[in-house]
Parts: C-alpha cells; structure tokens; sequence
C-alpha cells in the first residue's frame, strides 16, 4: 500500500522542517549549513529530469538527515521486479547519489550506486507471505525468487550438513529465506536420491547486529524494528499462541509469525514467517 512509502518520505519531510528554523540559527560557516543548501539545489536540478524519465512520478523528497540520499514515489502497479531495479538504476544515474523508489504495493527499489554499489529490491511482504509452504517452482515460489532476483543455484546446503534443508540468505539486505526438500513430506518418496523441489519454509527479517545491516523493506503486518515489545503485542491484536523471555509468536492467516527479541534490552532481534507446525 502507499501508507508506507508516504509515512518514510513523510519522516525525511519531518526531519527537514524540523532542522530548518534551527539551521536558520547557524553562522554562515556552519559546513552542514552549506552542504544542505548545496543538496537540495542538486536535488532540484535534477528533478525535472527525473520527471521526463519517469511520468510515473509523484514525488522528490531528500533524506535531509543524512543528506546522501534521496526517496522517489512512484505511482505504478504493473512494474515487474526487473522494471522496478532498472528505474532506480536509471534515477541513481541522474542524481549522482543513493536512490529509493517506493511503490504502491509496499515494495522499495534502493541503489547505493559508486563502485561496488548494488540494487536491492525488498519486494510486499505478501510475496513472502504467500510463498510460504509452497514449492519454490510454484507460482507463488516463482514470484518470490524472481523478486530477489535468484534461482534455485542459489541455494546453499544447509550449515548442519542435513541434507533436506536449504538456506539462502543476503545479510546486506537483512535477509534469509529457509527451504525442506518436499519428498521429505511425502508419505512415500518413490526415489531417495530425489532433491527438490524445496518448499519455502521460514523467511527472517533480521534487524542489527546479526545482519550487516536492519531489512529495511516493508515487515509482515506493518511491524517496525523500532517498536517495543509492548508495542509489537499491541499491534498484533491476535492471541499469542506462544511466549518465553526472548520471543512471542502468533498464527495469522495460515502462518506463524515470531518476533525474537534480545535478552536484556527487549530490542527486536527479527521477524519471521514460518510454516505451521503440523500436530501428531
């Protein structure tokens, strides 16, 4: 939905009316004083190109808390996931900084550019959410790796050596994705040398210090890594059906969710979906 990326943008809007009047206040020699100044004529000089590349485009907000980044919200809900990377490849290309699309559906688009910069698309968690239980030759498995952009190659075994297990992981992204070989839930598997197909059986969002750094895509049912425990209990309005001193967990639409927390400080460790556990 469009609520997130409005509330992000809307966020660098707040930082930058809330940092004006005191830059108001600051001598002339204040360096960060010339550098935003010099951020946004950059940033306005390249809008209406930005805006004859993309008549997608809604909105031009910088990252006036960082002011090394700039956020570009598109209105387009038939872009495919490779559309979505080439478009802020090509918005990097012309403001010369880190981009970050967002889109109707929830998904952002991030390109760091420079040398050994990256894209990186954090599809709706609904993609997720739907591939979870289903092989990863599925429809819905398809949709999930053609987001991330892999393929079944990508898969490594598992770190345990238990051959019927999966992972794939991008730390960068904050992100891992776990895999069982669906013969193993077969009542009969007719070949044992069989592997594959893997059905997609947990997907993590990990938040620091894990990952190199916080999955900052949309999480499942709009939690925030900043949130609280407390916080995280009341926004999942559904009954706990699972809770120990470092994680809570509920059965939403089919799924489970988990919020793992870090002992001590109750700071969210990551958010997962994972298959239902099958009762004897």
């Amino acid at each position: 939905m469009m609520n997130t990326a409005v509330m992000v943008v809307g966020l660098w809007m707040m930082i930058g009316m809330i940092a004006f009047p005191a830059m108001a206040e600051t001598t002339l020699n204040d360096p960060r004083h010339h550098f935003e100044i010099r951020f946004r004529h950059m940033v306005a000089r390249a809008t209406p190109r930005l805006q004859a590349q993309f008549p997608e485009l809604t909105h031009v907000s910088p990252n006036l808390s960082t002011l090394a980044e700039v956020g570009l919200v598109m209105n387009t809900t038939d872009w495919t996931p490779d559309r979505k990377r080439e478009a802020v490849e090509a918005g990097q290309a012309i403001l010369a900084m880190p981009v970050r699309m967002f889109f109707p559906d929830s998904s952002t688009v991030y390109a760091s550019g420079g040398k050994g910069g990256r894209t990186m698309y954090f599809p709706n968690p609904d993609i997720f959410a739907k591939a979870i239980g289903k092989p990863h030759t599925s429809r819905e498995g398809q949709m999930l790796f053609d987001a991330l952009g892999i393929t079944e190659v990508d898969l490594e075994k598992h770190p345990m050596g238990l051959d019927d297990l999966r992972i794939w992981d991008d730390m960068d992204m904050g992100l891992q994705l776990g895999f069982e070989d669906a013969g193993t839930r077969e009542e009969i598997n007719s070949d044992p040398n069989r592997q594959g197909p893997w059905l997609v059986t947990e997907v993590i969002f990990w938040n620091v210090p894990t990952s190199e750094r916080p999955y900052a895509g949309a999480k499942p049912f709009g939690l925030q890594f900043s949130m609280t425990r407390q916080e995280v209990r009341e926004h999942v309005t559904a009954k706990m059906t699972f809770e120990d001193a470092s994680a809570d967990a509920w059965e939403l639409e089919g799924l489970e969710l988990v919020v793992n927390y870090i002992e001590g400080t109750q700071a969210i460790r990551c958010v997962s979906y994972n298959t239902l556990q099958e009762m004897d």
